[in-house]
């Protein structure tokens, strides 16, 4: 079985179970970020399915959706580093 990415594992994680800041180094319900910039993502494959749209708007939409998981993998290793630290302590 193929080993999956940061994202795919983390697609379980909710709203509710709050998202991992760096600058408080904790997890806070307010900020959602992880689980918005996966909606994000969302969106923008739904739109990139639709044999309909430009090439110009596919071209945008892919470097939309690319920012937008790149920037959920950033959130996801911070975790991970945060989680490293308090397994060092």
């Amino acid at each position: 079985m193929a080993k999956k990415s940061l994202i795919e594992e983390a697609k379980g994680f909710t709203e509710e179970s709050g998202a991992f800041t760096k600058e408080s180094g904790a997890f806070t319900k307010e900020s959602g970020a992880f689980e918005s910039k996966l909606e994000s993502a969302k969106k923008v494959l739904e739109r990139l399915m639709n044999p309909e749209i430009t090439l110009q708007d596919s071209l945008r939409a892919y470097e939309l959706g690319m920012s937008e998981l790149s920037s959920a993998q950033k959130i996801l290793e911070d975790a991970q580093i945060k989680i490293n630290e308090i397994k060092a302590t």
